[in-house]
C-alpha cells in the first residue's frame, strides 16, 4: 500500500525468438477507484412552510455524501401519520419544493431521499409537524344600494344618475382577513364604462366605496378576502341602477 493506493502485481509470458521473457507489470489503482460507488446518504431537513392555499413549501439540505455518483433527483413526501399521501420530484440542484392539494385541517409531515444511479438513499428524518390552517371564508353583507339621484357625466355629457354604495363585512368563518380583492364593472345604455381588475387590493378596513353612475348602468361586483397566503371564496353580485333599462349581460 503506498499512500493510500493499492498495488496489482500481474504477470505474464511471451515468446521471443525462441526464449521466454517474464513480463511484470505493476499497476497502481487509488483506493477511490478500487472502491464501487454506493446510494447517497440521507439528506438533511431545513424548513417547512405551510403557505395555505393548500400547499406547503419545503426546504432541504444535500445529504454529506452523495455515494460516488452523482444525486440525479430527489424525492419528497408528504405523510399523514405514518401513511405516504403525495410524492414530488425535485431535481438534482433543487433544494425546496412546493407540494399542492392539501387538506385544510390536516397534519402533515415530510421526508425526503436522494437517487443516484445506484439507487435510492436513506431517508432523512421526518418534518415537524405542519398543519393547514384554513383560509378566509368569503366576505358577508355583500351589497350594491342607491343612496339617491346625483349627475353622472359619461362621455362629457351630464346624464340622470344614482349614488351606489359598494360595501361588504369581514367573514365570520375562516382565517381572519387582512385584505381584499375586488372586482367592479359597469357599463351602460349611454356609453359610461368602468372596470376594475380583479387583483385591486383593499385593506382590511376598507369596507365600501360610493360611485355616482348614469341609470341605467349594469354594475356586477365580485369580493374575496384574503390573509396573505391566499384568496377565500368569493362573492359575486350585479344590479341594474335607476329605472332605465340596462345593457343584456355577454
Amino acid at each position: 500500500m503506498l499512500g493510500g493506493a493499492s498495488m496489482r502485481l500481474i504477470r505474464g509470458t511471451v515468446a521471443v525468438s525462441g526464449a521466454v521473457l517474464l513480463l511484470v507489470s505493476l499497476s497502481v489503482v487509488t483506493a477511490t477507484q478500487a472502491a464501487a460507488a454506493s446510494v447517497p446518504g440521507a439528506p438533511t431537513w431545513g424548513t417547512v412552510l405551510e403557505t395555505r392555499d393548500g400547499r406547503a413549501g419545503v426546504y432541504w439540505a444535500p445529504p454529506a455524501s452523495d455515494g460516488g455518483s452523482p444525486i440525479t433527483v430527489y424525492v419528497v413526501t408528504a405523510y399523514v401519520g405514518y401513511a405516504p399521501v403525495l410524492s414530488v420530484l425535485a431535481g438534482p440542484a433543487k433544494r425546496d419544493r412546493v407540494l399542492s392539494g392539501l387538506t385544510y385541517g390536516t397534519t402533515y409531515r415530510f421526508r425526503v431521499r436522494a437517487y443516484n444511479a445506484v439507487g435510492a438513499g436513506s431517508f432523512s428524518t421526518a418534518s415537524k409537524p405542519l398543519v393547514l390552517g384554513p383560509l378566509p371564508g368569503p366576505p358577508t353583507n355583500v351589497h350594491l344600494i342607491d343612496q339617491g339621484p346625483c349627475t353622472a357625466t359619461a362621455t362629457g355629457v351630464p346624464y340622470p344618475g344614482e349614488i351606489v354604495d359598494v360595501g361588504w363585512e369581514p367573514p365570520v368563518t375562516g382565517a381572519p382577513a387582512t385584505g381584499y380583492h375586488a372586482a367592479l364593472s359597469a357599463v351602460s345604455s349611454v356609453g359610461y364604462g368602468l372596470s376594475w381588475v380583479p387583483t385591486l387590493g383593499f385593506g382590511a378596513t376598507k369596507l365600501g366605496i360610493s360611485y355616482c353612475l348614469p341609470n341605467g348602468t349594469l354594475v356586477g361586483f365580485s369580493i374575496a378576502a384574503f390573509d396573505g397566503f391566499g384568496d377565500g371564496p368569493g362573492v359575486a353580485i350585479q344590479e341594474c341602477l335607476g329605472g332605465t333599462a340596462c345593457p343584456v349581460p355577454v
